[in-house]
């Protein structure tokens, strides 16, 4: 039941990251995503920081997810 809760959560975070290449923060699908997401994403971007504008927080946080779920499966 987790492992599917984790699936669903990297799907939405490869759906959110791919929203943002075409939509701005207040456009409805991305707003909603990014909502829900941010929860998760603050606590990595307060670690790697802002640099030059690349956000690498869904990486890592995918990364952590993955191997959350191997352990949890």
């Amino acid at each position: 039941m987790l492992a599917s809760l984790i699936d669903v959560v990297i799907y939405l975070i490869i759906f959110d990251a791919i929203l943002s290449w075409f939509m701005g923060d207040h456009d409805f699908p991305k707003s909603l995503t990014a909502s829900m997401l941010d929860p998760l994403y603050r606590p990595v971007r307060k670690i790697t920081g802002g640099r030059g504008g690349l956000d690498f927080s869904p990486i890592i946080l995918i990364v952590v997810l993955s191997v959350l779920q191997s352990v949890v499966s």
